[in-house]
């Protein structure tokens, strides 16, 4: 698990789940044992069995950039989604 440095992140955490073992739970676990709120995926749009596996898991698509990332000299979308691991304090209205 990849925790942010800077002081702005220090309650959320970037994270990589291998499906193939499951290891949802564990992470999750570790998270909250560490004292984290929000767990931050960033996943290749094309990517779709990693986007329905974390979506079956609980988390949430919160954002869509578009071809910034380039892998084999094709531009990629990148999707981002959060767990939150407590309830979150933003006014959704806000938006």
């Amino acid at each position: 698990m990849a925790w942010i440095s800077v002081d702005g992140g220090r309650n959320d955490t970037h994270c990589s789940i291998d499906a193939a073992t499951g290891g949802r739970g564990a992470l999750i676990a570790r998270a909250r044992a560490a004292g984290k709120r929000v767990l931050v995926a960033g996943v290749d749009s094309a990517n779709v069995a990693s986007l329905r596996f974390l979506e079956g898991s609980g988390f949430e698509r919160v954002g869509h950039l578009r071809e910034v990332g380039n892998k084999f000299g094709k531009f990629l979308d990148l999707v981002f989604l959060q767990y939150a691991l407590e309830p979150l304090q933003r006014d959704e209205s806000a938006d």
